[in-house]
């Protein structure tokens, strides 16, 4: 499996929509303005790692930085048949070595995110609280 990763922000909403849609994320009676949303996340993020098998997108990360104390990681993704083969590591990972020196945080929703994340050398921090606007997708 010969991957290319690609630092570039304009991914079509139609790729990210589909790479969504293979997790749960999104669903076929979604709206094209939600379609469209989700690649607005992608080009108002700082960073943008996206990963490709030939012209498939198979993989993303979006992440925001103050660039001198914290970095967030959001909507890492990949898709199912091309997990368990590293690439959300190295996603994260190559969000981290941008500012390797800033505390980085990841957003998890279940156990298995929490697994993942923990096994690839992230700490569970208990001080995390969020507000979920109405506009959120």
């Amino acid at each position: 499996m010969k991957l290319r990763y690609s630092n570039k922000k304009k991914i079509s909403y139609k790729q990210l929509f589909e790479l969504y849609k293979s997790v749960g994320w999104a669903t076929k009676k979604d709206k094209l303005p939600k379609r469209k949303l989700i690649s607005k996340t992608y080009k108002n993020s700082q960073i943008v790692i996206s990963v490709w098998d030939k012209k498939e997108l198979v993989g993303a990360v979006r992440a925001l930085t103050d660039k001198i104390t914290n970095g967030v990681i959001f909507g890492l993704v990949v898709k199912p048949e091309y997990q368990k083969h590293g690439i959300g590591e190295k996603l994260v990972k190559r969000c981290i070595k941008k500012y390797p020196k800033l505390r980085w945080y990841a957003g998890s929703e279940n156990s298995e995110t929490d697994k993942f994340y923990r096994e690839i050398g992230l700490r569970k921090d208990r001080d995390l609280w969020f507000y979920k606007g109405k506009g959120t997708i």
